[in-house]
């Protein structure tokens, strides 16, 4: 039985106008809200949702939370504000946002939804993909070809297929600026298996940011 269930992802952006007209057309979304307040990028199902947050963030920051896509090519990417930084050396091409957020991009066009998966850096990949898994029910698995890396999969109800975890040896510094949120009961069931507060809080009254065992930051949204 799942303790929770994938919401919605967000994004936080120095400049949320451009931010969100980049990813809106990354991912095939349309853009609802203003500047003020950031965007709500969505699609033809809720999960579609992505927000796209003000936040005052450096850019260069350890982004250690990105996006995978799928595209039809990389020059519609390149044409919306993104930078193609390799093509050629991985079996994707490795580009940038305009916030210098990195994505990789597999270039086949998909008739559904775009987002492949999330990718989170983690100290212990193994241990974090278990405790997700259990989380939200779903199956852990070890990526072949990387032993570095495990994933769990399928994630239901999100549009995407799997969250990968990557392993990062440096040490976490910064707030993460991509999330996802889940939603459960109540916090507490997330925090007695070893989630904990952050300090910040989220400017949502409905939501509270949480952090998983492993220090990357996600979301509690109540039922």
């Amino acid at each position: 039985m799942a303790l929770a269930r994938y919401v919605d992802l967000t994004i936080d952006a120095a400049d949320t106008a451009t931010l969100a007209m980049f990813w809106s057309r990354a991912l095939g979304l349309r853009m609802e809200g203003d500047d003020e307040n950031g965007f709500r990028l969505v699609g033809d199902d809720e999960t579609d949702t992505v927000w796209i947050r003000p936040r005052r963030a450096s850019r260069q920051e350890r982004r250690r939370v990105h996006l995978d896509i799928y595209a039809a090519n990389i020059d519609d990417l390149v044409a919306a504000g993104g930078t193609l930084v390799d093509q050629g050396s991985y079996p994707w091409d490795l580009a940038l946002d305009p916030e210098q957020r990195e994505l990789g991009v597999i270039v086949r066009p998909s008739d559904k939804r775009r987002m492949y998966q999330v990718v989170v850096d983690s100290p212990d990949p193994e241990a974090n993909a278990a405790w997700w898994g259990r989380v939200l029910d779903t199956k852990v698995h070890q990526v072949p070809e990387d032993p570095d890396a495990a994933f769990i999969e399928p994630v239901p109800g999100a549009p995407f297929e799997s969250i990968v975890f990557a392993r990062e040896t440096e040490p976490k510094t910064v707030f993460n600026s991509m999330r996802f949120a889940v939603s459960a009961q109540t916090p507490d069931v997330l925090l007695l298996l070893g989630a904990s507060l952050c300090e910040e809080e989220c400017p949502d009254p409905r939501r509270t940011y949480l952090r998983d065992p492993f220090g990357n930051e996600f979301t509690w949204v109540a039922p």
